[in-house]
């Protein structure tokens, strides 16, 4: 007889690309963007509304979709959380924490803990049983940074539907394609952090590449139609410490507007 085997593989939500029918982003940029949008603005809006859970996106009514999104949630916080016998956490506890943390001004276990006026050791134990639900996305501090983990609802349109502000629906989107189309495409060799300093104003991604140590990208997501220049203070001041550890970093903004910033470095 053969022995048994078993893994665990994370099946993330569709992509904007894949809820939409096209194919895998043929972008070869670390941060998989394109010379050109795949998708339209009105699509795009579409998606951070709706998401990308299969059984969800699809349903046009938003109150039928909220009411999914409510079963899927009380599912996987009083039946899933359940199986871990050392869990001792109420389905009750488990929205809390999650609603709190997509609305909190920063995705951090002390921000939530403040928030529910909770132990932080108890709200990082829970995040850590969410993580391995796939219910959370955590993402580290660069070695640079300040700060804690982020922690990032698994899809768009939950944390919209946990309350979370645009910018927040913005954060979560990125982060989610980020890290499945490197999922899809076996990408090992990329590490995907933060960039916080400690005044508390942060570069939202950076990427480095094990394959070329001598050079990062570092991405900051801008939320106005409208380019401020001082929002490029942080990323060239990044550069600079990227610059004194031997290593060259490509600055990035994503935003709603084209910006011509060439002669700025960006």
């Amino acid at each position: 007889n053969l022995t048994g085997r078993i893994s665990r593989q994370r099946l993330f939500t569709l992509t904007g690309a894949e809820a939409l029918g096209l194919g895998l982003n043929p972008s070869l940029h670390p941060f998989s963007l394109n010379d050109s949008p795949r998708v339209s603005r009105a699509q795009w809006l579409r998606h951070l509304e709706r998401g990308g859970f299969p059984a969800i996106f699809a349903v046009r009514e938003e109150p039928a979709r909220m009411e999914l999104f409510n079963d899927w949630l009380q599912t996987t916080v009083f039946r899933d959380l359940a199986q871990f016998q050392s869990a001792r956490f109420t389905g009750e506890e488990a929205i809390q924490a999650l609603t709190a943390l997509a609305t909190v001004d920063e995705p951090t276990v002390a921000s939530v803990a403040g928030k529910l006026r909770k132990e932080g050791r108890r709200i990082k134990r829970l995040f850590g049983f969410l993580e391995q639900l796939f219910v959370l996305h955590r993402i580290d501090p660069h070695a640079l940074s300040t700060g804690k983990s982020n922690y990032y609802l698994c899809d768009v349109a939950l944390a919209r539907f946990l309350g979370a502000a645009f910018e927040r629906q913005i954060e979560t989107w990125f982060l989610h394609e980020q890290l499945a189309q490197r999922a899809y495409r076996a990408e090992a060799g990329t590490e995907l952090s933060f960039f916080r300093n400690s005044k508390g104003n942060r570069v939202h991604f950076i990427v480095t590449v094990r394959k070329q140590p001598k050079r990062a990208y570092a991405l900051k997501l801008l939320f106005s139609e409208k380019y401020d220049a001082r929002e490029a203070e942080i990323l060239h001041s990044l550069g600079k410490r990227f610059s004194d550890e031997g290593v060259e970093l490509e600055k990035l903004f994503l935003g709603p507007s084209d910006f011509h910033l060439k002669k700025e470095g960006l």
